[in-house]
């Protein structure tokens, strides 16, 4: 019988484990195996993500890959690949930062041009265009599963090179809640946060020093009653 070093629980009739390598210095190498114990992704992995929808995301060091209802759809080939939402997840091109879309089959469903995407909900998706200048930073938009712009890259001030928290740009109840919103107290400029609808247009004067997105109806903010625009 097949000896496992470790694995995951099944799930969906499948289940991920490690077999050791037969190196000097043996470690894991991870595959999938169906509930007869037979191999349908051989143990050759650095790592396979997490079940998510029915897909997992396949690991060989620095490249990722997709393994999608029961068979390998896309072998490991680019550095980035996001989670899947809605159908789609992002990915990062070989050799550039250029970030797109494709489907759970591999398929590039939005090409790699944005500086920055997240996860689609409830149909659209946040990213951001390459700034024209140096040194200039990105704005925010909002594409469909099209990889059309429905609201135009006009908020926040993004630095390329930073992480973007996906979280605080996604849609709930036809709301998303848009950080690097520009206030003022005073005699100081502060940033903060605000809600905008699908029409991207936001749904109140006042800035928000702090919210969590909408769920089921509600959402908890924390404002300063001055902080208008």
């Amino acid at each position: 019988a097949q000896q496992f070093y470790s694995g995951k629980s099944f799930e969906e009739g499948y289940a991920a484990v490690s077999v050791l390598s037969k190196e000097k210095k043996a470690t894991p190498l991870w595959g999938v195996i169906d509930r007869k114990g037979q191999w349908v992704v051989e143990p050759k992995y650095s790592r396979i993500g997490p079940l998510i929808g029915s897909t997992r995301l396949l690991y060989d060091k620095k490249l990722v890959g997709i393994f999608s209802n029961g068979k390998i759809t896309l072998q490991p080939r680019y550095p980035h690949i996001g989670e899947f939402s809605e159908g789609l997840a992002s990915f990062q091109e070989h050799g550039n930062k250029n970030i797109g879309f494709l489907d759970r089959d591999g398929k590039i469903i939005v090409p790699a041009k944005f500086a920055f995407a997240g996860t689609f909900s409830e149909g659209l998706a946040a990213v951001s265009i390459f700034p024209a200048k140096t040194g200039d930073q990105c704005k925010i938009g909002f594409i469909n599963k099209k990889g059309a712009i429905s609201i135009a890259p006009k908020f926040g001030d993004l630095d390329v090179s930073a992480e973007f928290n996906q979280e605080f740009v996604q849609f709930h109840d036809g709301l998303c809640l848009i950080p690097d919103r520009p206030y003022r107290l005073g005699k100081y400029s502060k940033s903060g946060f605000g809600f905008i609808n699908k029409s991207g247009q936001w749904i109140d004067q006042k800035v928000i020093t702090f919210a969590y997105p909408f769920k089921m109806g509600q959402a908890l903010v924390q404002y300063y009653p001055n902080s208008g625009r």
